[in-house]
């Protein structure tokens, strides 16, 4: 079987400036770099692909993958997201910002003093390897 790739990157252009996608307001904080991110979006780990307003992903898989389709038949493909959405509204809590970053584990958001996003070396190693997309904040 051959490995999926999934890469995110920079918006297009030409939707960007048409107008299709326009930032009303901007997290302050670290969003994932450009490139590869596959170890971040193959497994469920609490490792996040932090998307910019129009950034995009794309998913490729191989088609080796998946065997013949039958005669008259169709194939449809179903994407299985995992993550977490923020938005800016003033009544929400952390709305200025990326951080904290939500876990799987948390038994709320915003989380209390007695709760981290995890610490693990490979939980670390993502923040400073991936996260390295500094933004300025809307309000900042």
């Amino acid at each position: 079987q051959s490995r999926s790739t999934n890469t995110l990157r920079a918006p297009s252009k030409a939707r960007w400036h048409n107008g299709l996608r326009k930032a009303k307001g901007t997290h302050a904080g670290a969003y994932t770099r450009f490139g590869d991110v596959s170890e971040l979006t193959d497994q469920i780990d609490d490792r996040f692909a932090i998307m910019f307003h129009g950034d995009e992903l794309t998913l490729t898989v191989g088609a080796d993958n998946f065997g013949p389709v039958r005669e008259g038949w169709t194939r449809s493909f179903l994407f299985y997201a995992d993550g977490f959405g923020k938005d800016m509204d003033f009544h929400s809590a952390h709305s200025l910002t990326v951080e904290p970053l939500p876990f799987h584990g948390m038994s709320r958001y915003p989380y209390g003093p007695d709760e981290t996003y995890p610490q693990s070396p490979e939980h670390v190693s993502y923040r400073l390897d991936y996260n390295t997309r500094r933004i300025k904040g809307f309000y900042e």
